[in-house]
């Protein structure tokens, strides 16, 4: 059923849809389907419309799957995208079964032909490329011996269009949250999860360990909603100190910057 949310911003209450679509190539033990349980309960805790688990299909199918959830969407709506797949130095995103992928344009322009707001959600290397976001303070960092070589892997997935710059969800219509960096990887922990998505999890109140509901822990106004900047100042400082443990730096990565856009309630 419709929700009834309250903007801050606007002070106006409307009646908004809220779906959202979880997905996930779980293909190596890199990607953990633990990942998708996590988001598929994070959503189903909230009173969405449509919430629709979907991990491990081809890019024709997941391309089909959009069609049918969002082409009802009206422009007050907001629709929830989570990816957790593996990503390429170049932007590419690796969600299709049958080894394709999507280039950070391509998704970008499926989602820009249906109305509504769309919060994008992406846990995979590098996916911060889609909002060029780079690194604080960058420096060159050597390159460690990978316990997976993704760039292998990704060299058997094919996008069938042609990179294109960076930062192309840098747009209105986008609320975007990425488990890294541009240039830097994103980690997980075997039987756990991926880090990033660990956090955003416990931020909205479900503990993906303890398969349980919690108080949500990136309300630190305490309000009974979840803005963009709430969940990502909570999730960069933990991220980050997930991945100092396994001598890695991971930069949660957000656009806009400083936004509250209320993206779940208690």
């Amino acid at each position: 059923g419709d929700d009834t949310y309250f903007f801050a911003t606007s002070g106006a209450r409307q009646t908004i849809n809220r779906r959202a679509l979880v997905l996930g190539e779980t293909s190596t033990r890199a990607v953990p389907i633990e990942d998708v349980n996590a988001m598929e309960k994070v959503f189903s805790n909230q009173n969405f419309s449509k919430v629709v688990r979907f991990p491990d299909k081809t890019k024709s199918e997941i391309i089909a799957k959009m069609q049918e959830l969002f082409k009802s969407s009206s422009e007050s709506d907001v629709n929830y995208l989570y990816l957790t797949c593996h990503g390429g130095e170049d932007g590419t995103i690796a969600i299709g079964s049958d080894k394709t992928s999507f280039s950070g344009w391509e998704l970008a322009s499926i989602l820009k032909q249906y109305k509504g707001k769309f919060v994008v959600m992406l846990d995979c290397c590098y996916s911060g490329t889609i909002i060029d976001v780079d690194k604080p303070n960058k420096k060159v960092a050597s390159k460690s011996e990978k316990r997976f070589d993704d760039q292998a892997f990704l060299a058997g997935f094919s996008t069938g269009d042609i990179a294109s710059k960076n930062g192309e969800m840098l747009d209105s219509k986008f609320l975007v949250l990425c488990a890294s960096c541009m240039g830097e990887e994103s980690y997980s922990a075997v039987g756990v999860g991926s880090l990033a998505t660990r956090y955003w999890a416990m931020g909205t109140g479900w503990d993906p360990l303890q398969n349980r509901m919690i108080s949500p822990m990136a309300d630190t106004n305490t309000n009974g909603k979840i803005t963009l900047e709430e969940l990502y100042q909570y999730s960069y400082p933990l991220v980050l100190e997930a991945a100092s443990q396994i001598h890695e730096e991971q930069h949660v990565s957000v656009y806009p910057k400083n936004s509250q856009f209320v993206l779940f309630k208690k």
